[in-house]
């Protein structure tokens, strides 16, 4: 039979067990408390991630307002998404001639109620529309003409681009190109008014380099399948 002594012995040393046990518990516990040191650099981790997010809507907001306003950059910006995500291009500007498809064009048969002036074309719902220089330059939204479609031609192709008068018509960024063939300056980005360098023999591109020549296909792409503007027909271009 166990001694009181022993009994008493035992009892200790299980209340100390159990304290040790506790001990080491709020120990453990401790480990996992944040220091210092993780929650700044939890923070910069989250003033990291403002500022990548911020900065990417500064871009698109930036590069939203270039293409609005800065022709050179819509221009580059429209070859590079064509380049990227339309890998079909014309081979040659011949080519590019042919007529896209119905659904990228106006009614021909019924829309040359709104063309007082043209050559001829409109007699089927094929017969595409064929404009002399003097035609096109009625089409513009000026004076007396602000009733009539904003027309504009590259290399000798004629789309309405009226859905986009905001851009196209008087006032707007691009209406220079409106009543006209303004193929250099889709190339060159020079459309001053003011400036006979702008504004004369805008139908030749007979010098321009390979390089240009693709600029004007990729443009004439950009036109040909815009949900918005479309194909009316051709003007005779005179020394390309």
């Amino acid at each position: 039979m166990r001694s009181n002594k022993d009994q008493h012995q035992q009892a200790h040393e299980s209340t100390t067990s159990l304290e040790n046990n506790n001990n080491h518990g709020s120990t453990t516990t401790t480990e996992f408390k944040p220091t210092h040191e993780a929650v700044k650099k939890t923070s910069v981790t989250r003033y990291v991630l403002y500022f990548i997010v911020y900065s990417v809507i500064f871009w698109v907001v930036y590069c939203v307002y270039l293409y609005k306003t800065d022709a050179a950059f819509k221009q580059s910006f429209v070859r590079w998404y064509l380049k990227t995500f339309h890998h079909k291009k014309s081979e040659t500007i011949t080519e590019a001639s042919l007529i896209p498809p119905a659904s990228h064009c106006v009614d021909f048969a019924t829309y040359g109620a709104k063309l007082p002036f043209k050559k001829s074309g409109g007699k089927s719902s094929t017969d595409y529309f064929v404009f002399t220089e003097e035609d096109l330059a009625h089409y513009n939204g000026v004076g007396e003409n602000k009733k009539l479609p904003l027309l504009l031609a590259i290399a000798g192709r004629v789309y309405d681009v009226s859905e986009g008068k905001d851009y196209y018509g008087p006032g707007g960024g691009y209406s220079f190109f409106s009543g006209r063939d303004g193929t250099r300056s889709f190339v060159t980005g020079c459309f001053d008014e003011k400036k006979e360098e702008c504004t004369s023999e805008q139908s030749k591109y007979s010098d321009f380099t390979e390089e240009k020549l693709q600029s004007i296909k990729d443009w004439i792409k950009f036109y040909d399948e815009h949900e918005k503007y479309k194909f009316v027909g051709f003007v005779e271009v005179k020394n390309k």
